[in-house]
């Protein structure tokens, strides 16, 4: 057996966790190395030579719109100006965000090998290395995938368990996600027809609740950035852009990913 095969056969034998971590530590140990603050970067490292309630007014210039994104930034303009200490806050986040996705659907992993590949994947941000790049005013994106990740790890929880309290705490989490930043808006698809992999009545009902409490949430989201918060500094920033040309389009891709979820849901009990 050679060196490689050795190798190979070590890792296999790794708990999830210890894999986790040694990937990420092995991916990312450059970049935590070697990184440096880039140009968007300078906003936040600004933001340490003001006190903390100045500092929130002033980021809040330019993302009025994303208030609690404000309150975030004014606490981690607080440590000291240093990235490798940012990049590690973000880096967390993103981290624990992917756990609790293979935790939510633990259910449609065959084996430990499966997690592992998903999460070999989902570590690398193929979709905007800026979250990882960036560990200043990007990790605001980040913050906003961790709290969507914990929604949807509390609505596992209620499906499993039918406590309200838990369903409560999904709804607040991807509201707050929305008021941190908007990216997390594509991923609510997930949240809504989630409940559609669990073969029950009572939850097919739910279901039809649980996507009109998240329209609602969305409309109430898009209310407050439009109607609101615009009212604190008289600018629109909003990325929230919604017309009656781009609701066919949202109901649409809606469709295609009920079809997608559907197709994996039949293949997860072996149907095809």
């Amino acid at each position: 057996m050679n060196s490689s095969s050795l190798i190979l056969e070590k890792i296999n034998k790794l708990s999830s966790s210890k894999f986790y971590i040694l990937f990420t530590v092995i991916v990312f140990l450059p970049i935590f190395l070697f990184g440096t603050f880039i140009q968007d970067d300078n906003t936040i490292i600004n933001l340490s030579k003001l006190g903390f309630i100045n500092a929130v007014e002033n980021i809040c210039y330019v993302n009025h719109n994303r208030p609690l994104s404000c309150l975030y930034h004014g606490l981690l303009s607080r440590f000291l100006p240093i990235y490798q200490i940012y990049f590690l806050i973000d880096l967390i986040l993103f981290f624990f965000s992917i756990i609790f996705v293979i935790k939510s659907f633990n259910f449609l992993f065959v084996s430990e090998k499966d997690k592992k590949l998903f999460f070999s994947l989902a570590i690398i941000p193929f979709f905007s290395y800026t979250v990882i790049y960036s560990p200043g005013m990007q990790s605001m994106g980040t913050l906003a995938l961790f709290f969507w990740s914990v929604s949807l790890l509390f609505l596992k929880i209620f499906i499993e368990r039918k406590r309200k309290l838990n369903l409560f705490y999904s709804y607040l989490f991807i509201f707050t996600s929305l008021l941190i930043y908007e990216s997390p808006f594509p991923l609510i698809s997930i949240l809504i027809f989630f409940p559609l992999f669990f073969a029950n009545k009572k939850l097919t009902k739910f279901s039809l609740f649980n996507f009109a409490i998240h329209t609602f949430i969305l409309l109430f989201v898009l209310f407050l950035k439009k109607k609101v918060f615009i009212n604190f500094y008289g600018l629109e920033l909003s990325r929230f852009k919604l017309g009656f040309n781009d609701i066919g389009t949202i109901f649409y891709l809606l469709f295609i990913n009920l079809v997608l979820i559907i197709n994996i849901l039949f293949q997860s009990i072996e149907i095809f």
